[in-house]
């Protein structure tokens, strides 16, 4: 049988066939949706790779209708796609049930749904930076403990000094008396007043670093010239526990200020 733009390049059993990594995305994405099971009217609309290799990354992100959250399903290994069990069984996960993948039966579904899905992911080779940093402000302000406070409050910058959220955490997470693990989350600075939000640069680089899996997301330095090229900036904060001559404590932390999310462009 000859094949053309829009072939495939292998089988897949009841999953049907692999579009070809030239096919339009709309297909590739279709083919993948169909794997995973996503219901009607959602998506799978962006696939990355965070490093390109089995032992990096890989996360799907799937679009819901209307004004949803997006959700992610998130691998620590590309080699874990391989498997059908771990591929069918992280997304479903990930999703609180949304996605079955009931027709990712065996090894040979698995290697389809990872065909496509490196081939999605080449796709986003040349994606806008700006629109990933963007996607990191989303993950953050979705999952962040918000504390209301200014950067010029002692005791809020307190509070956000002294939230638990670090490397360790993450990668060994408390566990319940069920024994159930607990996950960490980042805390961010919220000045009602304002609307405005602010993040420590440790929690944003162990939220992108461990929490995220972002294989590229660069040195701290890094982080803060992506996030100003979207509206951040750097806060120097530096405050006293009390005002006058009484004062015996002094804090300082490096806040990042988050861009506003009005200002995003699609």
């Amino acid at each position: 049988m000859a094949e053309d733009d829009e072939g495939t390049a292998s089988a897949a059993g009841k999953l049907g066939d692999t579009p070809k990594p030239t096919a339009p995305i709309e297909l590739i994405a279709a083919f993948l949706g169909r794997g995973y099971g996503v219901p009607r009217g959602y998506r799978v609309s962006r696939v990355v790779r965070h490093g390109g290799r089995a032992g990096t990354g890989l996360s799907v992100f799937i679009t819901p209708p209307g004004d949803g959250a997006v959700l992610r399903i998130h691998y620590d290994r590309e080699s874990d796609c391989w498997n059908h069990v771990k591929l069918r069984a992280q997304a479903a996960s990930n999703t609180k049930g949304l996605t079955r993948g009931a027709l990712i039966s065996g090894p040979k579904a698995a290697l389809a749904m990872y065909e496509a899905l490196c081939s999605m992911a080449d796709h986003f080779d040349a994606v806008d930076q700006d629109g990933q940093t963007w996607e990191w402000i989303q993950h953050l302000r979705r999952f962040a403990l918000m504390l209301p406070g200014a950067p010029n409050d002692y005791w809020a910058l307190r509070r956000l000094q002294d939230h638990d959220y670090s490397k360790s955490l993450v990668q060994n997470p408390p566990r319940d008396e069920w024994g159930k693990p607990q996950r960490p989350i980042p805390a961010l600075l919220h000045t009602e007043a304002t609307g405005e939000l602010y993040v420590t640069a440790r929690h944003m680089a162990v939220f992108l670093r461990y929490d995220l899996g972002v294989e590229d997301a660069g040195s701290d330095d890094q982080i803060l010239t992506r996030l100003e090229r979207i509206g951040g900036e750097r806060v120097d904060a530096q405050e006293w526990d009390r005002p006058g001559r009484d004062r015996t404590h002094k804090i300082r932390l490096v806040l990042y200020r988050l861009p506003d999310p009005d200002a995003e462009v699609e």
